[in-house]
């Protein structure tokens, strides 16, 4: 697994590792209920957040995939099989003919679930 390097100007405090994992999303709607989910591929991934491709259908709409949307990420940890629950929201995306790019900041989700987060990318790398 290889680091990502980004260029000075890059915001981020934490580096991106690049990873090729499947998970699950889960949008909320504003009150906080879950809308609709997706499956994707995480690109690449920090304590920060990641990033996901999303297959796409031409023929289909797909709701609430804009900036500030809130959702749960579900990420497959083989080792343990068991999930990292994260939640976050969208910081950007991107629409492609073929897939949906979608960056995602994760909350504070707790210095336990930090610390599992840490493991787990430690350990794609």
């Amino acid at each position: 697994m290889k680091t990502v390097t980004w260029t000075s100007k890059e915001r981020r405090k934490h580096p991106r590792n690049t990873a090729s994992i499947g998970v699950e999303l889960r949008l909320q709607d504003d009150l906080g209920k879950h809308l609709i989910g997706y499956c994707g591929c995480a690109k690449n991934i920090s304590l920060d957040g990641i990033c996901i491709k999303i297959p796409r259908n031409n023929d289909v709409e797909y709701p609430r995939i804009k900036e500030k949307t809130r959702l749960h990420v579900k990420i497959p940890v083989p080792d343990i099989q068991e999930y990292l629950e994260l939640t976050g929201r969208i910081i950007w995306y991107s629409r492609k003919e073929k897939n949906y790019n979608i960056g995602i900041r994760f909350n504070s989700n707790g210095e336990e679930m930090k610390a599992c987060l840490s493991r787990f990318i430690d350990n794609i790398k």
